[in-house]
């Protein structure tokens, strides 16, 4: 067994990762927030591939992946469209 194996996980502490952009401005311009009526505009209809992050404001890991996502947004500016959508806002169509 190797000494990797028998070491634990380390979980994802407290540390922000360094944001890529810097201007709170320039980072709500790359990170779009979804709603139903950007929806289709913004995903279904976009010509970049979009990479979309459903969160909720009320869960813990949401709060911890989303300094990563906003930096994900930043560093890959002009790629594929970084989105952000709160499932818990918006009713379901089942």
């Amino acid at each position: 067994m190797a000494d990797n194996d028998r070491n634990p996980v380390q979980q994802p502490g407290s540390e922000r990762p360094e944001p890529v952009v810097t201007d709170p401005q320039t980072i709500q311009e790359l990170l779009i927030e979804l709603t139903d009526l950007n929806w289709e505009k913004d995903v279904e209809k976009s010509m970049r591939p979009v990479a979309v992050m459903f969160y909720s404001p009320s869960r813990v890991f949401c709060h911890q992946m989303e300094p990563y996502f906003r930096n994900y947004a930043g560093e890959y500016k002009g790629g594929p469209s970084v989105c952000a959508a709160q499932y818990h806002d918006q009713p379901l169509d089942c």
